[in-house]
């Protein structure tokens, strides 16, 4: 699996994207539908004054581990969850992925 194609299934395992729009190949017609109605998803949770740091939990980033060694994704991923998960303030280290990876 491609770094693309894991990055797209961990956005929708971390709550950053609508459930099954990592699925769709490029060119599918599908694509347009998800980023309509991302868009509207995304003006509803700034609404209700959620925000990225909100849904972006622990939680979450163990959840998008334990899919992305369940897929067999792009090793790429541990680079850029770390990178996300800095940026979060979400405390996440390689430990953590071997800890996980140990049970997927």
């Amino acid at each position: 699996m491609y770094t693309a194609n894991t990055m797209a299934s961990v956005a929708e395992a971390l709550g950053l994207s609508l459930p099954g729009s990592a699925a769709p190949p490029s060119a599918d017609r599908r694509r347009d539908y998800f980023a309509h109605r991302s868009g509207e998803a995304v003006v509803n949770l700034l609404r209700q004054g959620i925000t990225t740091r909100d849904i972006l939990t622990k939680e979450a980033f163990e959840n998008a581990i334990a899919l992305a060694m369940a897929l067999g994704g792009s090793t790429n991923v541990v680079l850029h969850l770390l990178a996300i998960a800095r940026e979060a303030d979400v405390e996440l280290s390689l430990h953590d992925f071997n800890r996980i990876g140990d049970k997927a």
